[in-house]
């Protein structure tokens, strides 16, 4: 991806000019350039448009030097083994979005390239045919590359992942090992393996190290050593499909991994995910007060974090395991009410005594495993 450099220029002669050290994208220095107190900067692409638009300035759009590139590390101790598969790597190619790119993270302002050297360098002597995008973005060829490789992993809601199985599951080769990352596993893993093809196996899987937030802005290394990885296996699957899901864990560096069934991880997750993110809306629903944050302390910020949800999937996830996340709520609520009697009743023991033992059960979080 090559990227442009956004110049603005004053209209003071260059020998009166003051300069002045800023940080990129420091929107102080977009503040000093707008009163006059600095005469030339580049300007961050964020700030591009609004700067423009303005006609205190003289503004120069120009091609930089730089390329961004996506480097493939085959001998990764963490990934290597996997994408040192031809098909493998291929099929990244093919899932990737240039334009999408382009417009994500350059504004729509780069030039998607198809060489780590600028195309306008004389030494990389571009042709036309060099600049047409070898390998366009197209998912379904990538899924079909992945499938050929001989494992799959459907990073899709529940009702996606089995539309996606219905449609394409036909394609899937004998021979393959599937898995998923759905939140939910009841109504998800047993639908699965009815839609898998002869010879090949569906194992359902949760790995649990996501964020509140979602979205490639938001994607970066995670240290994937202290979040559980959850298989959920059937008596349907093999030996070889339990291996493939392990040693998948394994390779993206997870140490806690643990087998439930469908039911058991649903009735699970109800309580030590759903619940959670149930009563961090909750909170922020309870009240309008639009001035909590200049006054809020960690605690309100630690227990909210969660609050920035992905209403799309978190709302397919509630309905899903409904009847366990409604068990948990009640008695949620139960607690909560002792706690709230406690106060009616003036009970200070009582009181104390919820306190010591949340902080007897919470303990067992803090230990190093």
């Amino acid at each position: 991806m090559k990227q442009s450099i956004f110049t603005i220029l004053s209209n003071t002669p260059l020998t009166d000019c003051v300069y002045k050290m800023a940080l990129s994208g420091d929107t102080s220095a977009i503040t000093a350039l707008q009163n006059g107190e600095v005469d030339y900067m580049v300007v961050p692409i964020s700030y591009w448009e609004d700067v423009k638009s303005t006609d205190k300035f003289t503004c120069v759009e120009k091609q930089s030097n730089e390329v961004m590139t996506f480097c493939i590390n085959i001998e990764s101790p963490t990934y290597g083994s996997i994408l040192q598969n031809d098909k493998v790597r291929l099929a990244i190619m093919y899932a990737i979005d240039r334009d999408g790119v382009n417009k994500l993270v350059c504004d729509g302002y780069g030039t998607p390239t198809y060489m780590y050297i600028n195309p306008n360098y004389a030494a990389a002597a571009p042709t036309a045919d060099s600049l047409k995008n070898p390998i366009p973005f197209d998912l379904n060829k990538a899924k079909e590359l992945l499938a050929e490789a001989g494992y799959v992993v459907l990073g899709l809601y529940p009702t996606a992942l089995l539309d996606w199985l219905k449609q394409y599951g036909s394609l899937l080769p004998a021979g393959c090992l599937v898995t998923d990352t759905c939140g939910v596993k009841t109504g998800v893993v047993d639908a699965a393996q009815a839609l898998m093809p002869e010879g090949v196996e569906f194992i359902g899987s949760h790995p649990m190290a996501g964020k509140e937030v979602s979205g490639v802005t938001n994607a970066h290394l995670v240290d994937f050593a202290p979040a559980n990885f959850i298989i959920t296996p059937t008596e349907k699957n093999t030996e070889a499909g339990l291996t493939f899901a392990w040693s998948l864990a394994e390779t993206l560096g997870f140490q806690h991994i643990t087998t439930l069934t469908p039911a058991e991880h649903d009735q699970m997750i109800g309580y030590v995910s759903q619940l959670t993110h149930a009563i961090a809306v909750s909170l922020m629903c309870a009240s309008d007060n639009g001035r909590l944050a200049e006054y809020t302390g960690d605690s309100f910020r630690d227990l909210t974090r969660i609050a920035r949800i992905n209403a799309q999937m978190w709302a397919e996830l509630f309905l899903w395991n409904r009847d366990n996340l409604m068990k948990e709520i009640d008695q949620f609520e139960g607690a909560l009410t002792r706690l709230r009697a406690c106060l009616e009743n003036g009970d200070r023991e009582g009181l104390e005594a919820m306190f010591r033992l949340s902080t007897q059960r919470r303990a067992v979080f803090d230990k190093k495993q």
